[in-house]
């Protein structure tokens, strides 16, 4: 199957293989223009469940996941949600830089409800659960008048970048690069590929690069403490993540500080879908080696991949985190990038004391040692194809990829 082939029985066969990896968990930040009306609601009703924010009332938003809230700067707002799964859950309103604007007490019994009373701002950017931050996760766009918010909240965020569902969305800047995500069936290997193309990428710092989903269910995420991972971006960066997309969306991402950004997607980590970007030098935490990764003992004995990571049964947010390892979520503890419900934070993007930082894992850890991804490289090549990317480094020891 080609990159370009998405027809017939090959493209069933990655659609169903990629779906097993978890649903789109709502496309915040980016919904079709709403009405006036909607946007002076001065009420709004969320359930919460830890597949995400539900939207009840206005009838704009019900039935909508993780839905885009619009509002009118200086206009009172009541914010009200009821558990509905019994799981502990609170929600946040933070700004783009990730600072806590608004907060609501932790619930943890179905049914109990909390509210949330405030005056729309133009720094409001995203609300989430401070206990399930990558699926219960929306976007705020406030305007001034009540006009079209999008309009007026058009820019590409440090933490959150420019969600776009098509190409029908016009970006706030032109892009300077762009980089596919894929999955790709291949025919000597059972299980596909997923990959970011190209896998190394220079740009000048203040560069925009656009991220186009070729394939369904990827997004950009940083390796960084906020996520419970060793920090691999500059140090000023807060932690990065777009939305999980669909097939035909893209995102866009300005890299301001200079250095080495390894970031990854999220439900397919493990899997090698790494990409590698150097701003202007080979400088910061990106920049030092990767620690060689340690496979299971079930994987060195030639099963492959993950427990529960097979063409048939792929999960996200039942048995791999949102960061690709295994086995370690659940209702009560879901994770954002490896970072637990106990661990994480929710709203400064800093770990907490006691926090261990995870390195990248499997083969992501493996493609990001290639030597073709070596900072250098990059700066002199200015991009890496996938194609670059040794093949050992993209099948796990004693199995098969």
């Amino acid at each position: 199957m080609t990159r370009s082939d998405w027809n017939g029985a090959s493209r069933r066969d990655v659609l169903k293989y990629a779906a097993s990896t978890g649903a789109v968990a709502g496309i915040g930040g980016v919904t079709a223009a709403q009405s006036n009306a909607y946007r002076q609601q001065g009420s709004y009703e969320l359930l919460g469940v830890v597949d995400g924010w539900e939207g009840q009332s206005p009838e704009e938003i019900a039935g909508e996941t993780n839905p885009t809230l619009q509002f009118v700067v200086g206009q009172t707002y009541t914010l009200t949600w009821e558990n509905g799964d019994g799981a502990q859950h609170s929600l946040v309103i933070e700004d783009a830089d990730g600072n806590e604007l608004e907060s609501t007490d932790t619930v943890s019994e179905e049914g109990e409800t909390a509210s949330l009373e405030f005056t729309a701002s133009e720094e409001m950017a995203e609300y989430y659960c401070s206990f399930h931050p990558t699926s219960m996760r929306g976007s705020i766009e406030s305007s001034s008048d009540g006009g079209d918010a999008s309009q007026a909240t058009g820019q590409i965020r440090p933490a959150f970048g420019f969600p776009a569902l098509s190409d029908d969305v016009e970006p706030p800047v032109e892009p300077d690069r762009e980089v596919e995500l894929y999955t790709e069936m291949r025919e000597d290997r059972p299980n596909p590929e997923f990959f970011f193309d190209p896998t190394g990428v220079y740009v000048e710092p203040g560069d925009t690069v656009r991220f186009s989903l070729v394939s369904p269910f990827h997004n950009v995420m940083a390796y960084h403490p906020g996520f419970g991972q060793t920090r691999r971006v500059p140090e000023d960066v807060p932690p990065i993540s777009s939305p999980l997309f669909a097939e035909g969306a893209y995102w866009l991402y300005t890299f301001d500080e200079p250095g080495v950004y390894d970031l990854y997607c999220g439900p397919h980590e493990f899997l090698g879908m790494v990409v590698r970007v150097v701003a202007g030098e080979a400088s910061g935490p990106g920049a030092e080696e990767v620690p060689e990764p340690a496979f299971s003992a079930s994987q060195d004995a030639g099963e492959g991949v993950p427990a529960n990571v097979t063409a048939e049964n792929a999960t996200v947010g039942a048995n791999e985190t949102a960061g690709g390892q295994a086995d370690n979520a659940s209702a009560g503890n879901e994770t954002a990038g490896n970072a637990t419900a106990d661990n994480e934070t929710a709203g400064d993007g800093q770990p907490s004391e006691d926090q261990e930082l995870s390195p990248p894992s499997g083969l992501a850890a493996t493609v990001l040692r290639d030597d073709a991804l070596d900072p250098e490289n990059i700066i002199e090549q200015e991009t890496v194809s996938w194609d670059d990317i040794a093949d050992e480094s993209k099948e796990i020891p004693g199995g098969s990829s």
